[in-house]
């Protein structure tokens, strides 16, 4: 019979272990903790080893008895745990005879579950003990002679619980074999093929072997994956360890599938991250093989028998190799199949389609299933067959180059959304939805043939369709701006109709739609159906009971605001009442719903402006105020938004709050998120993890038994291995309310004006422990409000720096001049502190190894020199133009591209020319080259013979629209900050660049080819007029592009009207005025672009004083009154001190 010690005395000693083993067993809470408390002094001394030892050997127990099973497992635990802690201190004759004492015991142990202990203590000693190869003095050649005795030695060959064994034991020891056992690797690869090869075995038990074969394997390639070997810097590279094994990949891939095909789904899963390190090597060895492991996750992922969990793993390896080696992926990995069976997935998936819409709320996606039940999947929080296929189309269009992806993507598409099927058109919108953000470019070019086709689907018979549809829409809203505005009026009656739609999910859906989409509105758009919009939102507001309905209504109700501006200013009150309400509410589940409609009123603040909104503001507060007592940082995270917004709209009457406000978002920005080692995180429950649940304690021998035993089965757990590199526990919670205190920080310090001084110095110091922090949005949040400080010094330090005189800051600027560099700096003492701290922060992240972040830094140190002129670059310029230049020649460390690969006989780049997708972060670098030569003046010009080709290189025809672009409007502002200083260049780089742009297909390239047309015109003057009749020419065709619907079309139209201006003002004798006049005058008032309304009307101020006869008599005068008029009345667009200016030169409309 097996021993039955009874409970433990209350003072316990070391005898007592077995005792205490068996007690965690029991299905006794209190008895477990008791125990644990009582072993954790015990277990400091060494002399509990060979007592734990004696249990786990079934060997010490009174009368002869046995332990159960469960009580020497236990021990085998505690053994693998506190083994390493005391080896070293036994003499060696006993750590010979423990050695000795623990490979006979393995061997003869029948248990597989204590087998599989005893391998892990094993590799527990290994690992302090063996400290040489095996070739080299090895301390423990008896293991290995074991493992290859029972490997190679014919008398074993079936045995094949020896075999497994021994790559158990293999994978058990894999880093001491990778880092101490280098002879071991030629045989140990044999070993591998031979058995992972071997055809006439297919037992169960001999699958086990493969099997263990296999993880042994996979173990050891990961851990060798990003080994490079010795470097020879004399010689030809070393080839590094992993050589050994990498020739083995096929047959790992192959064996792998055998495992599949009959659903071992430890095994895949384990060698999912074995792939997973394989993928991310650098090592051309392993690099090789990538497009089989791409085919072999593929066919993991499309396997409907397997477990999502394990589908989702291998999902993940083909999103690393998108994301780390989009190039290989392109070319090699066969992108038009896994596209298809991605959306073959999405289409044969019973769940919603709609995108990570849902996904990313799961609250509402269980509120938007319509009382559906299903008890088998109640609790699952786990990934989602649908969710899988889109997050992988996902990464594909949001990092392959678009000549690998959008071909295929939106041939597939097309093909789908066209069919009978409601399936196929569901998967065909639905990806349209997933991939709008990755291939947002291509798709605003092609929005003319794919609108009609989501249009449709959005009144489509199926409600899955539809759903999808709103998905696809709301995506196109957010990411194909401004282009999708011009599909406005075909837009917005679609989803007014799905408001009403029957299905909760499309309804909620479509409110997400006008929510993105209105965001982007002009109130000229919206108008007309403004009040029809607001009945329909507060009546589904009022109506609904569906959590996921009344947010998304709220939410849309805030983006209408925005769009509507001050034409919402008939709707506020009733409005407010409404969210009034709503920011009442306490229950937990309804706190999401509350922190909407707190978001809607600084919303509603923003669009119709603090006269309107200050008899709302001061209840807002409050109920903003009292958010920030619930704990809910969610909740808090809406509050701080709310703070940004109305300290920004009511400027300085927001100034009161600050004494008590701004000291908590401080200790929110510096709160720490509970970043603790793992090790502090057991340090009070070291055992915890050892209790048996309540219920599941030993109940008898046999299978039933060994089956209850796998709750202490630590094999594979990673919480039991002490590893080299510490763990962190952290708590992310508050990222997202912390990035919105730091947002509303720099609100209150760029609009509370010097109200917000006393409290500069700690802000300062905050927002620089801030730019510390681990998390790149924060560092990059932080970067972008820290010019808010210098607005701060600024208005508190310059008279009459209220450069808009609003008198909320928000204008505030040092009276500096571009390209006045004097001695003294404009700046007061003041604001040249803050301004040297600001930069000393933001200036060293130029170099940092982040795109995204560099990209922030460029933007800040742009707003840094507008707001306090050159002086403030001056320190750093050293520092900064070379950054500068290698980001515009992509030679940036943040700019490194996947290694040139040699795949067999094709080499790694492209054939010619390859046409690169845009780097959004490159908008912000132009920008801020830009910036400076327009500060710096002609002091930029010994620096621009540099700058000049890499940016001219971005204009090329082969180059994406958004690149073209963006160079364009470089090159606008390198002559405006250059002026003659670009003349020896304008022949050469100039002239030509400009009149490709003009010629370009796409408005926003000409739009600003226009703009620099005109630039250049003016400040070059005569230089240039030889070649006025072709940038005329050029200009010409624009004046008849057809605005109607679209506002993209309208500002290029704008953008050459205002050049041919500025080339009438700068030489009106080299204009043919009859010709050229009329057809400015036809295209005005200016419809889009209102940034140009200075250079327009200055221009025919100049030609009606000058007496220009095409424009003071005849047609011309009329059309003049007319555009006089327009441009004067009190809805105009213009700015009021052009207006005043037009009136006094013209007499307001009467000439």
């Amino acid at each position: 019979m097996a021993a039955q010690p009874p409970t433990p005395p209350p003072t316990a000693t070391l005898a007592d272990i077995p005792q205490l083993a068996f007690q965690l067993t029991q299905p006794n809470t209190l008895a477990i903790r008791a125990a644990e408390k009582a072993l954790k002094p015990l277990l400091k001394d060494p002399s509990s080893i060979p007592i734990l030892l004696n249990v786990l050997s079934n060997t010490g127990a009174a009368n002869n008895a046995t332990y159960d099973p469960g009580t020497r497992q236990i021990c085998a635990i505690l053994l693998k745990k506190k083994l390493p802690e005391h080896y070293l201190k036994f003499p060696l004759p006993d750590r010979s005879q423990l050695k000795a004492g623990i490979i006979t015991l393995l061997v003869s142990e029948p248990l597989r579950i204590l087998r599989l202990s005893l391998i892990g203590i094993i590799g527990r000693i290994a690992e302090v003990d063996v400290n040489g190869d095996i070739n080299a003095g090895c301390d423990w050649p008896e293991i290995f002679q074991l493992i290859s005795n029972n490997l190679t030695d014919p008398a074993h060959a079936n045995n094949a619980l020896l075999r497994e064994l021994s790559f158990l034991l293999l994978s058990e020891m894999t880093d001491t074999v990778g880092n101490k056992m280098k002879s071991l690797f030629a045989p140990l690869s044999g070993m591998y093929m031979g058995v992972l090869s071997d055809q006439t075995r297919n037992s169960a038990e001999d699958n086990k072997v493969k099997s263990a074969a296999l993880t042994s394997l996979g173990q050891l390639m990961s851990f060798l994956s990003d080994d490079d070997g010795t470097l020879n810097p004399n010689g030809p590279r070393t080839p590094p360890p992993i050589s050994h094994f990498a020739p083995l990949i096929p047959i790992v891939l192959t064996t792998a599938d055998a495992c599949r095909s009959r659903g071992d789904e430890d095994t895949l899963q384990v060698i999912n991250d074995v792939v997973y390190d394989l993928v991310n090597s650098p090592l051309e060895e392993v690099t090789v093989f990538i497009p089989q492991v791409v085919a072999y996750c593929a066919l993991v992922i499309n396997d409907g028998n397997l477990d999502l969990t394990t589908r989702d793993g291998a999902s993940l390896v083909v999103s690393t190799v998108a994301e780390c080696k989009p190039k290989l992926f392109g070319r090699k990995c066969n992108v038009e199949g896994i596209v298809e069976s991605m959306m073959c997935i999405i289409e044969v998936s019973e769940e919603s389609a709609a995108g990570a819409f849902f996904e990313n709320n799961p609250a509402w996606k269980e509120d938007a299933e319509e009382g559906e039940e299903d008890d088998e999947d109640e609790n699952y929080d786990g990934p989602t067959q649908c969710g899988i296929a889109q997050g992988v189309l996902d990464v594909l269009a949001c990092n392959l180059p678009m000549k690998y992806i959008f071909k295929t993507v939106i041939t597939k598409i097309g093909e789908r959304m066209g069919s009978q099927d409601p399936r196929r058109r569901k998967a065909g919108v639905a990806t349209l939805g997933v991939v709008c953000e990755g291939c947002r470019e291509k798709l605003c070019e092609n929005l003319p043939s794919i609108m009609p086709q989501v249009l449709s689907a959005g009144l489509d018979v199926d409600p899955l369709v539809r759903e999808c549809a709103c998905f696809a829409l709301g995506q196109a809203a957010e990411f194909c701006q401004p282009e999708i505005i011009d599909y406005s009026q075909q837009i917005l009656p679609v989803v007014f109709r799905l408001l009403d739609d029957p299905s909760i999910s499309v309804q909620t859906t479509s409110c997400y739609v006008l929510e993105m989409f209105c965001e982007h509105l002009q109130p000229s758009s919206i108008t007309s159906i403004l009040k029809a919009l607001m009945e329909k939102l507060v009546g589904m507001l009022q109506q609904a009971t569906r959590k996921c309905v009344r947010e998304m209504a709220v939410a849309a109700i805030a983006a209408v605001a925005i769009a509507a501006e001050k034409e919402f200013i008939p709707y506020l009150h009733l409005t407010t009442s409404i969210m009034a309400q709503l920011m009442n509410l306490q229950t937990d589940d309804q706190l999401a719903l509350r922190g909407r409609a707190m978001e809607c009123m600084g919303h509603m603040a923003v669009a119709v402006e603090k006269e309107a909104f200050r008899p709302y503001f001061q209840e807002t507060m409050k109920r903003c105020a009292e958010s920030l007592q619930v704990d809910s940082t969610e909740l808090h995270e809406y509050a701080f938004a709310v703070f940004a917004n109305l300290s920004k709209v009511m400027g300085r009457e927001f100034s009161p709050v600050l004494p008590e406000l701004v000291p908590h978002v401080l200790k929110i920005i510096q709160e720490s998120d509970g970043l603790i080692s793992e090790e502090e995180a057991k340090e009070n429950g070291e055992l915890s993890d050892l209790a048996m649940p309540q219920g599941q304690g030993p109940q008898g021998g046999g299978q039933k038994q060994q089956q209850q035993l796998q709750a202490f089965d630590d094999s594979d757990a990673e919480s039991d291995e002490e590893d080299e590199d510490k763990r962190y526990v952290v708590r992310t919670a508050m990222l997202d309310a912390k990035k919105c205190a730091i947002t509303a920080l720099g609100e209150m310090a760029g609009h509370c004006e010097a109200d917000f001084l006393p409290y500069l110095e700690t802000s300062m110091e905050t927002l620089k422990n801030a730019s510390e922090y681990w998390h790149p949005t924060i560092v990059e949040e932080t970067l972008g409000v820290l010019p808010s400080l210098v607005v701060c010094s600024i208005a508190g330090h310059h008279a009459n720096a209220d450069g808009d005189g609003d008198g909320d800051g928000d204008g505030a600027k040092v009276p500096f001049e571009n390209g006045e560099i004097g001695e003294a700096s404009p700046m007061s003492a003041h604001t040249a502190a803050v301004c040297a701290a600001v930069m000393n922060v933001i200036v060293p992240f130029l170099d940092g190894n982040e795109a995204s972040t560099v990209s922030a830094a460029c933007s800040a140190i742009q707003s840094v020199l507008e707001l306090c002129g050159p002086h403030a670059l001056i320190p750093h310029a050293t520092f900064v133009l070379p950054i500068l230049l290698d980001l515009a020649k992509s030679k940036h460390k943040c700019q490194e591209l996947e290694e040139g690969l040699s795949l067999e006989a094709n080499t790694y780049q492209d054939e010619e020319d390859d046409e690169e997708d845009h780097d959004n972060y490159m908008t912000s670098t132009m920008d801020l080259i830009g910036a400076i030569a327009r500060i710096m003046g002609q002091h930029f010009n010994q620096f621009l013979p540099q700058f000049l080709e890499p940016i001219a290189n971005f204009c090329k025809t082969s180059r994406p629209t958004a690149d073209r672009s963006m160079g364009q409007g470089a090159i606008a502002e390198l002559a405006q900050g250059c002026k003659e200083g670009v003349l020896p260049f304008f022949e050469t780089v100039f002239y030509p660049v400009i009149m490709s742009g003009l010629a370009d297909k796409e408005n926003s390239v000409r739009r600003n080819a226009a703009f620099a047309a005109g630039t250049i015109c003016e400040e070059l003057g005569s230089n240039v007029t030889s070649v006025y009749p072709n940038l005329m020419q050029g200009l010409y065709p624009l004046f008849q592009i057809s605005i109607e619907n679209s506002d993209s079309a309208a500002a290029c139209r704008d953008n050459a009207v205002s050049a041919m201006c500025r080339m009438m003002s700068a030489c009106p004798e080299h204009c043919p005025m009859a010709q050229v006049l009329p057809e400015v005058l036809k295209c005005l008032p200016l419809v889009d672009d209102h940034g140009e309304d200075e250079a327009v009307y200055e221009c025919l101020t100049k030609l009606f004083a000058a007496g220009v006869p095409e424009l003071v008599g005849g047609a011309g005068r009329g059309e003049l009154v007319r555009i006089v008029t327009a441009a004067c009345a009190e809805d105009s667009d213009v700015d009021d001190e052009i207006k005043d200016k037009l009136k006094s030169v013209f007499g307001g409309a009467t000439i």
